[in-house]
């Protein structure tokens, strides 16, 4: 009985691990958050976009509309 209670907790801790290391963005990414402040959707996008032209304006737009607020994570509404 010990054994399986001592398996189910290594999955456990396994399964924690995997979710934790994928809220972490691989390198040359960052995670952008979009929606209000409650119900936020995630999406991981190469860092290389930062430099377009139309992700430029579009984080323009944003602040213009919804002003510029860190929290720590780049959130757009």
């Amino acid at each position: 009985m010990k054994e399986t209670n001592m398996i189910r907790k290594i999955v456990r801790l396994k399964q924690l691990v995997q979710r934790w290391r994928s809220r972490i963005p691989p390198g040359g990414s960052l995670a952008v958050y979009v929606g209000d402040e409650h119900e936020h959707r995630r999406f991981v996008i190469p860092t290389r976009f930062i430099n377009l032209p139309v992700f430029a304006s579009l984080l323009n737009k944003a602040e213009e509309a919804f002003g510029f607020q860190t929290t720590g994570r780049l959130v757009l509404p």
